[in-house]
């Protein structure tokens, strides 16, 4: 696939990194995400974005 996972970086379970992609450092993928509203992780449902195929970037608060 050719694809580098940088250092200090977390891909969660069934992300998939697109071909020839080096993800950043401390990068965190996953296909879900904390909603604040609900205080729940909610899972996507779409991914377009230039690193995954499937999965995005994850934001967690500092209370997880």
């Amino acid at each position: 696939m050719n694809a580098k996972i940088s250092s200090g970086s977390i891909i969660s379970f069934g992300v998939q990194v697109k071909q020839g992609i080096t993800v950043p450092p401390a990068t965190m993928a996953s296909r879900f995400s904390f909603n604040s509203e609900t205080l729940s992780f909610e899972e996507f449902k779409k991914f377009d974005n230039e690193l995954f195929d499937v999965g995005l970037i994850s934001y967690l608060p500092r209370e997880c």
